[in-house]
């Protein structure tokens, strides 16, 4: 991949569409690999968002359990990135949390949040054990604008239904 990436100016373009590749393959530790590397190229305002980067990063070292080494990679990014800003990635912080076991913290989700970091607010109150009526109308309102993960969405949608309990008690994680 070398070759592809030492005269391209999209070389994070083509580490991130690598490290997807790879991570759908499940070969992980590869996939990491090139998720770093394109968080190094470039500069955060060219090419792939850079938060796209640490986000693979994290999921993929998250499904291996290394919740640590997560912790690491974010810490990694916030010291390149956000001047030391952690509240920037502080949904990343939490969601490393809640997959090792933790009930997550809230985090704010300003106006021009992903509509990633919208459902996973959502899916932590629920964790958080708030009152199902006030997150179903919020899920429905997500859902209705078109936000995505839609499957996210509705599964979130379905556990409030259930029963109210955080997570129903029908989410099981492996």
């Amino acid at each position: 991949m070398d070759e592809l990436v030492v005269h391209s100016e999209n070389a994070s373009e083509i580490f991130y569409d690598a490290g997807v590749a790879l991570h759908l393959a499940g070969r992980l530790d590869d996939a990491m690999t090139c998720y770093e590397a394109g968080i190094r190229h470039g500069s955060p305002e060219e090419g792939q968002s850079k938060h796209e980067f640490i986000q693979a990063e994290v999921f993929a070292l998250v499904e291996q359990r290394k919740f640590a080494e997560a912790l690491a990679a974010i810490h990694r990014f916030n010291e390149r990135y956000t001047a030391g800003d952690e509240g920037w990635t502080a949904p990343y912080w939490e969601f490393v949390r809640w997959e090792a076991g933790q009930v997550p913290n809230l985090f704010d989700v300003p106006p021009n949040a992903t509509d990633l970091l919208r459902y996973w607010n959502l899916d932590f109150r629920n964790a958080r054990g708030e009152q199902p009526g006030a997150l179903l109308r919020a899920v429905d309102a997500l859902i209705a604008e078109g936000n995505r993960p839609r499957g996210a969405l509705l599964s979130l949608r379905a556990v409030l239904r259930a029963d109210g309990s955080p997570r129903g008690g029908e989410f099981i994680r492996s």
